[in-house]
């Protein structure tokens, strides 16, 4: 009988592909023959190096598995290291309103009229973003490209890897005896700014109403044939809230919810047919499964789970929860997502964390207001839909949370976190850049590389792994917020003039603010790589770490 062993090595190779990260790497103790053959295949390396990054490979990328793992390599160690390989710096031509993203490789902004505040945002602009191979090359200005609706634009939601879509949220009033107001959101194809090829209605109208509601706050996201959006009234005091759930091919609506106004200010995708909800009057976080609806008509958004936030102080209210996790999730992530992208490899969005910025104010209102933020894996929340009822804080919270003062940090930004990392700045300029990584394969290889587990002087990479708790002085919060989940943590050697920072995979955006108008200025476009150095062998794995902690697979 034929063994696995006495395959030939390409044989052998081929078969060893299709097992798991935590097989191929048990498959290494079993014998020297199989451990020689995964350490010097590259295509095994790759497998292995893409699920401790967690990532996934773009199977449209045609280099070869050895360029791919010296890339994933290199962005792995420049992002340890905060070893910026390439900087550019783009002014900002236009005069910028306040709508901003930052996702599938551009940067967009508003752009304001020439005169007034900063709205109504009459236009947009954009930049699309080089690759570090590509920005090497760059010689002159990267160019701005514009899209004009011919409308007042009230916010904006991308899918430009998956779908070449861009949704375009419009406002109109009509002020008189009759006064109307109408918004409404344009489906069009990034590429060209036309109307996208697969939307049945270009224009979706959303609400007519005899109200005047003044400002208007938009969450919006996309995902698959899914899209979302959130309209809140904050100076319209009667207001109501209002989540709507389209069908973007057909323009149907799935799915509507209504609450009482100033109950929500966010949302975000868990999985591409969950949303997580954070509820301000309940200190909740709501999970609905879009899938399984309160029955209609019209279908309505059924809450299967709350789960709950750290007990406030009685005079203590949640003014504003913003929430993002990049890169959304996508139906089918081995499917075609990536048709147009040349990079070898992206973050995996399945287990991506997702951050929260929370504004707590002491009530009455004008009193101080408190800034915190926490981080949570996206699969923590989705092992808490099928629990049903409500989850108190002490069940879930501390163990799969880490939470963080953010009085002195700008969370107006929201756009800080992509796959397993989170960005910050101070608020005092100049300061320093600190990146975080709560990748569970990160904090084990940097505990085996014996990573310092406290700041010691002269380091700039060191692991958390023991709890903390955020300050008394904070005066909010009537329990200990005491939080667990491990992570590294690296901080710039350089001090930077970053009135704020953004990130995605690959790359950081610094942004610097005009002092007078608070409008972005001037953008530098950071690129984290560093080429891999020999090391020596630890015996210590990632797999003996995570065992030694005995630590369940959703945290």
């Amino acid at each position: 009988m034929a063994s696995l062993v006495g395959l030939p090595t390409e044989l052998l190779v081929r078969c060893l592909y299709f097992l798991e990260y935590i097989d191929l790497l048990a498959c290494r103790a079993v014998n020297r023959l199989l451990n020689t053959v995964i350490n010097e295949s590259s295509l095994l390396q790759y497998t292995i190096e893409l699920a401790a990054a967690h990532a996934e490979d773009n199977p449209y990328c045609d280099l070869p598995a050895s360029e791919k793992l010296r890339q994933l390599k290199a962005r792995q160690n420049g992002w340890l290291y905060f070893n910026v390989a390439e900087t550019i710096a783009v002014d900002v031509k236009h005069r910028p309103s306040g709508i901003y993203d930052f996702t599938g490789g551009v940067y967009l902004l508003g752009e304001a009229p020439h005169f007034g505040g900063p709205r109504p945002t009459k236009g947009l602009q954009y930049i699309r973003l080089p690759s570090l191979g590509e920005a090497r090359a760059i010689r002159g200005e990267l160019p701005w490209h514009g899209i004009d609706v011919k409308e007042d634009i009230v916010d904006v939601g991308l899918a430009v890897q998956e779908h070449d879509l861009i949704a375009v949220v419009t406002h109109a009033a009509i002020i008189g005896p009759n006064s109307r107001t109408f918004i409404s959101f344009q489906i069009l194809q990034f590429s060209t700014g036309k109307p996208h090829p697969l939307a049945a209605q270009p224009v979706i109208p959303v609400v007519e109403a005899t109200t005047l509601f003044g400002h208007i706050s938009v969450g919006i996201e996309i995902v698959g044939d899914l899209l979302v959006l959130l309209l809140t009234f904050p100076f319209a005091l009667d207001a109501e809230d209002r989540l709507y759930v389209f069908d973007w091919k057909t323009g149907d609506v799935k799915l509507t919810h209504t609450a009482r106004g100033m109950t929500y200010t966010s949302f975000t995708f868990l999985s591409p047919t969950t949303i997580v909800l954070p509820n301000l009057q309940a200190a909740t976080l709501e999970l609905c499964d879009l899938t399984d609806p309160d029955p209609g008509p019209p279908p309505r958004l059924k809450i299967h789970t709350r789960l709950g936030l750290p007990r406030l102080y009685s005079t203590c209210r949640i003014m504003r929860v913003g929430c993002r996790g990049e890169p959304n999730p996508a139906p089918s992530p081995r499917g075609p997502r990536y048709p147009r992208d040349p990079a070898p490899f992206h973050d995996a969005p399945a287990d991506a964390i997702i951050v929260f910025n929370l504004l707590i104010q002491e009530q009455p209102l004008l009193q101080q207001l408190t800034s915190v933020s926490f981080v949570v894996h996206r699969s923590s929340l989705l092992a808490r839909l099928a629990a049903g009822a409500q989850v108190p804080w002490a069940r879930w919270g501390p163990r799969a949370t880490r939470w963080f003062d953010s009085d002195d940090v700008p969370t107006r930004w929201i756009t800080t976190t992509c796959g397993q990392r989170y960005v910050t700045t101070a608020d005092e300029l100049p300061s320093r850049v600190t990146v975080m990584d709560f990748g569970r394969h990160a904090v084990g290889r940097a505990l085996a590389r014996a990573v310092p587990v406290e700041l010691e002087d002269g380091k700039r990479v060191w692991v958390h792994v023991l709890p903390s708790t955020l300050p008394d002085q904070l005066n909010v919060f009537e329990e200990e917020v005491t939080s667990e989940l491990p992570y590294v943590e690296t901080i710039s050697d350089l001090e930077f003039e970053y009135d704020a920072v953004l990130m995605d995979e690959e790359r950081i955006i610094g942004m610097k603010m005009d002092d007078v108008n608070d409008r972005v200025d001037q953008i530098d476009i950071l690129y984290m790589s560093k080429e891999e150095q020999a090391r020596p062998t630890y015996r210590l794995t990632e797999v003996d770490y995570w065992n030694s902690l005995g630590m369940d697979d959703d945290i």
